[in-house]
């Protein structure tokens, strides 16, 4: 019986986008530990200013500090980490917009 995808292996060549990685206690970063972890490419977003305002807080590193911690987890020299930061309410349509024309260029 096995434990589920290789290690390294079961998305390389892939990308994954995860949004809300602004925190590295945060889910959307525990997602994208995963995903380096099978092999994906990572193209992140955040929204720091959200977290700011919340009861929990920003990173105390900010999101330099969680790229960083997720550059570590690639299983591969291939593997990208890029990350596009929203800075105000209209955060969502620009994340789509931006996401798009920043995957074309990821890819």
């Amino acid at each position: 019986m096995t434990g589920g995808p290789t290690p390294g292996t079961a998305l390389a060549g892939r990308v994954a986008l995860v949004t809300g990685v602004s925190r590295r206690v945060g889910i959307g970063t525990a997602v994208s530990r995963r995903l380096a972890g099978l092999g994906a490419a990572l193209f992140l977003t955040s929204w720091a200013a959200h977290d700011r305002e919340q009861p929990w807080g920003a990173d105390p590193g900010g999101v330099d500090a969680v790229l960083a911690e997720l550059r570590t987890t690639v299983v591969s020299p291939e593997q990208r980490v890029e990350q596009l930061e929203a800075d105000d309410a209209s955060w969502v349509t620009g994340q789509v917009i931006n996401s798009e024309g920043g995957f074309r260029r990821f890819r």
